[in-house]
């Protein structure tokens, strides 16, 4: 006879907010373990695409995920948004939760804007995952160079529901898992 355990399921993550200089940001934070991790979306997302990684890893650890500045329900400031600009937002953001010492995890932008976090802060990173990140390599790929062509580029980050459903369930692996509701 096999007997299973479940693990007490932790409730969806609330919604907090902290200024961040002066860029008002919405942020998660759940978990009461000794190791501290920072999860850092994506282009063209927000904190929601990492929810059920969020909520598995707030099981065992302290776990931090924000809207990056422009992103999300996090403020959109009229500034240029360089990678080295948003490593620094995060690196502010970090020290308004007094954190020491974190893993950092980045996926795609993200994975660049830890990456250059680390490279500047090195002592602030104690581990680092990079989930295909960008940053990485000399080319880029054709999505990303269609996306910096004029007003072309600006019609594929507009919202649209088809497009953001064809992103999402690629980047699943159990498209039958695929919450619908990310897309809205």
């Amino acid at each position: 006879m096999t007997i299973h355990t479940a693990r007490k399921p932790i409730a969806p993550p609330i919604d907090r907010y902290v200024d961040v200089g002066n860029v008002k940001t919405r942020y998660w934070c759940e978990g009461k373990g000794s190791s501290t991790i920072v999860i850092v979306h994506g282009f063209g997302v927000a904190m929601e695409h990492w929810k059920e990684c969020f909520i598995a890893l707030a099981q065992t650890h302290r776990v931090y995920a924000m809207d990056l500045v422009g992103f999300g329900k996090t403020e959109k400031p009229d500034v240029e948004y360089t990678i080295a600009y948003l490593a620094d937002f995060v690196y502010e953001f970090v020290r308004t939760q007094h954190i020491e010492q974190a893993a950092f995890v980045g996926h795609s932008m993200g994975g660049a804007v830890v990456l250059q976090l680390a490279l500047s802060h090195p002592d602030l990173v104690r581990k680092l995952v990079l989930v295909s990140s960008a940053g990485l390599g000399v080319d880029a790929s054709l999505g990303m160079r269609i996306l910096t062509l004029p007003y072309v580029g600006e019609i594929f980050v507009r919202p649209n529901r088809l497009l953001l459903q064809v992103f999402f369930r690629d980047a699943v692996y159990h498209q039958g898992r695929f919450p619908e509701e990310l897309v809205d």
